[in-house]
């Protein structure tokens, strides 16, 4: 099939809208959305008001929530940016506007900063604002930017230091910083994770432990492969692009790999090569492989919540993780209970919450830091 212009996808997207389409005129949109799933659609509806567009919106993906298809369409008008995805039978909408009526706001963020413990034991905050420079050692130097993240120096009079130190550095809820580590590899650490890593690496090898979740961009060295571990599992890479998700309260741990190859191993050795596109799914005494979309594993890099058929529990561990929610309490039986979409994270915990309403599968009370979840 020809590469469909914007014109015609937004034309066919219109149709799909409008129950005007054809059947060939679906499967061209359905063919396209499988090649071209990540180019936007900047259809107009200047006629309309931001309530119809919604609720015409809303209406026509409830009515093909019986498709076994799967369709996302960017909507935009003059009115507002309104982001719909339809996941299996499973949707909601993304609105800019939602009532938090007889609630407290909660924080977007937790005021608390992240921390980085230097190897004599010293503790320092690391605030938002501003530049500064510490010296961790002889000829080290880190410096955290004005814009947030730390990036190591080392001198070459420290390059054949024997002794080596340990830094780590702690991500609060609500709260993720990026990292320049000494051999140039960048970590962007997700909230309420750590990782512990030397000063200066070795030259035959370079080794961290992470806690919680991190994306990785390796700096490729041949001759000193890279390895992250954590409680179930390690990774060791020469250089490359991946996720880990290694959180205690986490059933079994994911790896992602984005770019280049990464060996996996448990606790029970066993052993996988991934290619990009791949996940491990690990657990000490089991690892699956299967194909997956990488975009949901790193949106929280980019600071969206991406949930794709997601068991409603794994969304309410993140959503507590970035919301500083103390207690998530369940009524009735929601095992069975998956939702798909994707959400800023820059919302308040109320819009968040009022966004998974609309599927009208679920229902949320806030009691100060708890969470109650019905149906």
């Amino acid at each position: 099939m020809e590469r469909l212009t914007i014109e015609q996808i937004n034309e066919l997207a219109e149709k799909w809208l409008n129950k005007t389409i054809t059947a060939e005129e679906e499967a061209q949109l359905y063919q396209w959305y499988d090649t071209d799933g990540e180019q936007p659609l900047s259809w107009t509806g200047e006629d309309e008001s931001e309530e119809m567009l919604r609720s015409r919106l809303y209406k026509a993906i409830k009515e093909r929530t019986t498709r076994s298809r799967t369709l996302r369409i960017w909507v935009s008008s003059a009115a507002a940016a309104i982001l719909v995805m339809a996941i299996s039978s499973i949707y909601f909408l993304n609105n800019r506007q939602a009532s938090t009526t007889g609630q407290a706001k909660y924080e977007k963020r937790q005021s608390t900063a992240p921390t980085l413990t230097l190897s004599n034991g010293k503790r320092i905050i690391l605030s938002d604002s501003g530049s500064e420079t510490f010296t961790e050692a002889s000829g080290i130097t880190i410096t955290k930017s004005s814009g947030g993240g730390l990036i190591y120096h080392i001198s070459e009079t420290n390059e054949q230091a024997d002794k080596i130190g340990y830094n780590t550095i702690e991500t609060p809820k609500g709260c993720q910083y990026q990292i320049v580590l000494p051999d140039q590899t960048k970590v962007w650490l997700n909230a309420s994770s750590s990782l512990t890593y030397p000063i200066k690496f070795e030259r035959d090898k370079r080794a961290v432990k992470l806690i919680g979740e991190g994306y990785f961009e390796v700096a490729h060295n041949k001759k000193a492969p890279f390895k992250v571990t954590s409680s179930s599992h390690v990774v060791e890479v020469l250089g490359t692009h991946f996720n880990i998700n290694a959180y205690a309260d986490e059933p079994n741990a994911k790896v992602t790999l984005l770019e280049g190859s990464v060996l996996v191993e448990n606790h029970n050795k066993l052993k996988h090569f991934l290619s990009p596109g791949q996940q491990a799914v690990i657990t000490e005494k089991s690892m699956n492989v299967n194909n997956v979309d990488t975009e949901l594993a790193v949106a929280w890099k980019g600071g969206n919540f991406f949930f794709d058929d997601t068991p409603i529990f794994e969304i309410m561990r993140q959503i507590s993780r970035w919301y500083n929610v103390e207690e998530v309490v369940y009524k009735g039986d929601l095992s069975a209970l998956r939702l798909g979409g994707s959400i800023s994270r820059t919302k308040s915990l109320e819009e968040v919450l009022k966004l998974l309403e609309v599927t009208e599968l679920v229902h949320f009370t806030i009691n100060g830091k708890r969470i109650i979840v019905t149906k």
